[in-house]
C-alpha cells in the first residue's frame, strides 16, 4: 500500500543542527535498550553493485523523528559516528530473545511446519559454511528460527538467532539464510552474516535490512524480478521502504523528494515483502520505533549502472569504479540515465578524478565525483607505514537544455589548495576558476588554485571557455564530502565499470 508520503532535504545547517539537539534529548531514554537509540548514529558499509561503498553520514532531524543516512547495519561495519553523542541514562542489554523483543514463536509462513524448521537448525548448527568456524560446536537446540517462509512466490527466507557457550557464558549471533521459493532447509544460503557477537550474554537487537535476490551471487540478469526486503526491528512500530525519488532544482538548490511504500509485517520485529526495480536500486528503508524515525541505506547486492557504455573507449574502468557511493546516501533509481562517464589523471603519483553524469526528468541532471589521492601522498599511520589511498566524492544536482550543455563540478581542499573536478559543457575546452584554468580532457577538467581564491572563503565560480575564451557557462560547486581509505587500487582487481551503486 503507497502511503504518498514525501520527505525533502534541504535544510540549512544551523537549523539542521539545533533540532538535532532538541530531538536527541526528547528521545534520549526513550527506548528501553540503547543500542536502538545509537543505531540512527552509526555509519555502516553498505554493499550495492558487488563494490563495499561507505554510506552517507548526513541527518536531517523535524521534531523528533530522525532521519539518518548511514547504513543500520552491523556486517563489516566502519563505526564512524553518524551524529553527535546522546547523553542517556544506560539500561540493560537484553539477555534473552523475548527481552530483545523477538516473537516467542516463529513467524511465517513456514512457522508450522516443524520438519523443515527442524532441518533447517540441524543443519546450521552443523555447517561451518553457515556461521564463524572458530566458534565452539552449536547445537541444533540452540538455534531459534525467529522467522521463515516464502515471499510472493520469489524467494524462501529464514532468520536465526544462534548460541554458544564459551568458558560458562552464553554469546548470541543472528544470520539471514535465501534460497529460491520452496526450496528445502539444505538448500539455503546464508546471505548475511552479522560477525562479531556483542558481549557475554547480550542478544544482538540493532535493526537489521537486507534487499537481496537469491540469485545475486550467481547471475545478475535475473536479480530484478526476484528481489525482496527483510527487516528485523525488534521492538520497531513500522517499516516503510523508498520506493521512488525524484531530483530537482529550485532557487538554485538541489531539491531531493522520496516515496515511500509500507513493507508487510510477518510478525513482532520482522517484515518481508516483494521490492520493485526502484526500490531494489535505491535501497532505502524507513524504520519508526517509539517516535523515533531511523532512514538509512541499508545492506544490497542491487546491481548500479553501466558506466564503461557511455565512456570513451580506453576510460579506465577502475576508476570509473571509484564513483561507487558519491550520490552521498541519495541513490538514483531507472529514472536516471547514465549520459557520460569519464576519468582523468591527476599529477604525477597515480592520483585521479572521475565523473559520470546521468539525465532525469524536466532537464535535471546528477552529475557524481570522485577523486583519488595516492598512497604515497597520505600521511603515514603511527607505525610509519602508509594508510592508503584518500577518495572523496561528491555530486552536484544541476539543469541543462541537453545532454551536451550541461555542467557540474565539486571541490575538494587539500591543504593550501583547493581542487575543483569539473564535467564541462561539450564545446568547452578550459575551465578558469579565479585566475586559474586548466585544459578540458572529454569534457572533464581538474583546477588546482589556492584556497585563498576568494576572500570570504566561500567556493569560487567555475567558468567553462569555449575556444575563443568567451564563457559558456557558468558555475558554483559544492564541496565534496564523502571520504574513504582504500588499502590498494586493486581492491577490486574484476572492476568493468558495467555495475557502478552511485
Amino acid at each position: 500500500m503507497k502511503t504518498g508520503q514525501t520527505d525533502e532535504q534541504g535544510l540549512p545547517d544551523e537549523l539542521v543542527q539545533r533540532m538535532r539537539r532538541l530531538a536527541e534529548t526528547g528521545t534520549a531514554g526513550s527506548r528501553p535498550f540503547p543500542r536502538v537509540e545509537t543505531a540512527i548514529r552509526r555509519s555502516r558499509v553498505t554493499r550495492y553493485g558487488g563494490v563495499a561503498l561507505a554510506g552517507a553520514v548526513a541527518a536531517v532531524v523535524i521534531g523528533v523523528e530522525v532521519l539518518a543516512g548511514g547504513a543500520i547495519d552491523r556486517a563489516d561495519q566502519q563505526g564512524t559516528p553518524a551524529t553527535p553523542q546522546v547523553t542517556a541514562t544506560a539500561t540493560k542489554e537484553p539477555s534473552t530473545p523475548e527481552e530483545a523483543g523477538y516473537p516467542e514463536r516463529t513467524v511465517g509462513s513456514l512457522a508450522g511446519d516443524d520438519a523443515w524448521l527442524g532441518d533447517l537448525r540441524e543443519e546450521f548448527s552443523g555447517n561451518d559454511d553457515w556461521h564463524d568456524p572458530d566458534e565452539p560446536a552449536i547445537a541444533a537446540d540452540d538455534v531459534r528460527v525467529v522467522a521463515a517462509g516464502d515471499v510472493d512466490g520469489r524467494a524462501r527466507y529464514a532468520m536465526v538467532l544462534f548460541s554458544w557457550q564459551k568458558k560458562g557464558r552464553t554469546y548470541w549471533d543472528r544470520s539471514f539464510l535465501l534460497g529460491r521459493a520452496g526450496a528445502a532447509a539444505t538448500d539455503l544460503d546464508v546471505v548475511s552474516y552479522q560477525g562479531l557477537p556483542e558481549g557475554p550474554g547480550q542478544v544482538p537487537h540493532d535493526p537489521y535490512t537486507l534487499f537481496v535476490s537469491p540469485s545475486s551471487a550467481t547471475d545478475r540478469s535475473s536479480n530484478l524480478d526476484q528481489a525482496v526486503v527483510l527487516v528485523v526491528a525488534p521492538q520497531a512500530d513500522q517499516v516503510r521502504i523508498t520506493s521512488g525519488r525524484t531530483f530537482a532544482v529550485e532557487n538554485g538548490a538541489e531539491k531531493i523528494t522520496d516515496r515511500y511504500e509500507a513493507v508487510p509485517k510477518i510478525g513482532d520485529g520482522f517484515w518481508a515483502g516483494p521490492v520493485t526495480e526502484d526500490e531494489y536500486l535505491l535501497s532505502t528503508v524507513q524504520i519508526e520505533a517509539g517516535g523515533t524515525r531511523l532512514d538509512s541505506n541499508s545492506m544490497s547486492t542491487a546491481p548500479g549502472y553501466d558506466l564503461a557504455a557511455v565512456a570513451a573507449t580506453g576510460t579506465d574502468a577502475a576508476a570509473l569504479e571509484d564513483l561507487g557511493g558519491s550520490l552521498g546516501g541519495r541513490r538514483a533509481s531507472t529514472a536516471e540515465v547514465p549520459v557520460w562517464a569519464g576519468a582523468l589523471d591527476v599529477g604525477k603519483k597515480g592520483g585521479h578524478a572521475s565523473a559520470a553524469l546521468l539525465r532525469s526528468a524536466d532537464g535535471v541532471y546528477l552529475a557524481a565525483f570522485a577523486d583519488v589521492v595516492p598512497a604515497t601522498d597520505v600521511l603515514d599511520d603511527e607505525d610509519g607505514e602508509t594508510m592508503g589511498e584518500d577518495i572523496k566524492r561528491g555530486h552536484m544536482v544541476t539543469t541543462a537544455d541537453g545532454d551536451g550543455e550541461a555542467m557540474a563540478g565539486v571541490y575538494v581542499n587539500s591543504g593550501k589548495t583547493r581542487r575543483y573536478l569539473v564535467i564541462a559543457p561539450e564545446d568547452a575546452t578550459r575551465v578558469r576558476v579565479g585566475d586559474v584554468t586548466a585544459k578540458v580532457e572529454n569534457r572533464l577538467a581538474v583546477v588546482t588554485v589556492p584556497q585563498s581564491v576568494t576572500d570570504d572563503g566561500k567556493p569560487a565560480e567555475a567558468e567553462a571557455l569555449s575556444s575563443d575564451g568567451s564563457v559558456v557557462t557558468s558555475i558554483t560547486a559544492p564541496e565534496a564530502q564523502e571520504s574513504d581509505l582504500l588499502d590498494t587500487r586493486d581492491a577490486n582487481p574484476d572492476a568493468d565499470a558495467t555495475s557502478v551503486g552511485l
